[in-house]
């Protein structure tokens, strides 16, 4: 019976052997990746900031005429990272060709390392570059897009929204890039400035944000902008003049805010305003305006069509009680709304 019981204790521990084997080589193996992870980051830590001698050593070394020599000095001049920019820079501009193209191939190394402010240094000595003007416009273009993220970043801090071209699924149309302020910009005026390194946003909405027209101004310098609604802000008609002498080559839609919640027929330009939309929740859902409605007059001047009724809206501000009458069939219907208040889509 002893003896059944040893032989037991032998398969199962012959069993178990296998499992336990793997186990402790899998700890093992970890502790080794550990303490070797571990010994990198001590031996980086250890590395020296080349000195000025060291950098201009490895620079002339690169017309070494032994080429293990040569690529040991690239290797060298990469892992200086930016203490060796200005020093790459000359050599890139020299008329040595091997050093010139080892010395561009290490700056565009350096300039894809995800240290923005390293990035961004590297990237400005590529745009000096004098004989390569593909990599040069390059570096300009990475350049601008990286200010223009830090605009967005900042511009968003301050209680701005930025919206990239889409396509949404429910209208089927783009959706145009842009940047919309309403009641939540807390940049005022000063904070206008970020937009000038905007790239690709070709519309700036304003929906009762807090900005003057010389803050408005700023936008003078967004190169791609085409249209700047500006609704229920507090700008009156008199800075218009001043803003569109600022900006004269952009489309300035102007409204004091005032929202009645309609829509035209899209394919209907020309014609009477015809109602094709009636916004939920607006104050022409809630007068009983409908689809299909025909305005006739606003506040008792004729409605040509939807641009002129547009325009007549804009004139009035959030809360205004206005009148308008309405076809519908063979019908007159006299409405009295209050109008409501633009907001941005968030």
């Amino acid at each position: 019976m002893l003896v059944d019981l040893v032989m037991k204790l032998l398969v199962t521990t012959c069993a178990c052997l296998p499992s336990l084997l793997v186990a402790f080589a899998t700890a093992t193996a970890a502790t080794d990746q550990n303490k070797s992870e571990s010994s990198a980051q001590s031996a980086n830590a250890a590395v020296p900031r080349p000195s000025t001698e060291q950098i201009a050593a490895w620079i002339a070394q690169l017309d070494d005429n032994r080429y293990l020599e040569r690529e040991l000095a690239t290797r060298n001049l990469l892992a200086a990272g930016d203490a060796a920019l200005d020093r790459l820079l000359v050599a890139a501009n020299g008329d040595k060709p091997e050093p010139a193209d080892r010395a561009v191939w290490v700056l565009r190394r350096i300039a894809e390392t995800r240290e923005v402010a390293i990035r961004r240094q590297a990237l400005e000595r590529l745009a000096q570059l004098q004989n390569r003007p593909q990599v040069a416009a390059g570096a300009l273009e990475a350049l601008a897009q990286i200010r223009h993220d830090e605009a967005i970043a900042a511009i968003e801090k301050l209680g701005g929204r930025y919206i990239r071209g889409e396509f949404p699924m429910q209208y089927g149309q783009y959706m145009t890039p842009r940047v919309e302020l309403d009641r939540a910009w807390r940049g005022g005026d000063e904070g206008m400035a970020h937009f000038r390194d905007l790239v690709g946003v070709p519309q700036v909405i304003l929906i009762g944000a807090n900005v003057s027209a010389n803050g408005i101004a700023e936008l003078q310098q967004v190169a791609d902008l085409e249209s700047v609604w500006l609704y229920g802000t507090k700008l009156t008609e008199a800075d218009l003049p001043k803003i569109k002498n600022a900006l004269p080559h952009v489309s300035i839609d102007y409204r004091r805010g005032g929202l009645l919640g309609v829509g035209s027929i899209p394919s209907d330009n020309m014609g009477p305003a015809t109602v094709g939309h009636v916004q939920p929740g607006s104050a022409a859902a809630e007068a009983g305006i409908q689809v299909g409605d025909i305005i006739k007059s606003f506040q008792g001047e004729p409605v040509k069509n939807f641009e002129a009724l547009t325009k007549m809206i804009g004139r009035h501000a959030q809360g205004d009680e206005v009148t308008l009458q309405a076809l519908r069939g063979d019908k007159i219907i006299d409405f009295k709304v209050k109008l409501g208040e633009w907001k941005t889509a968030n």
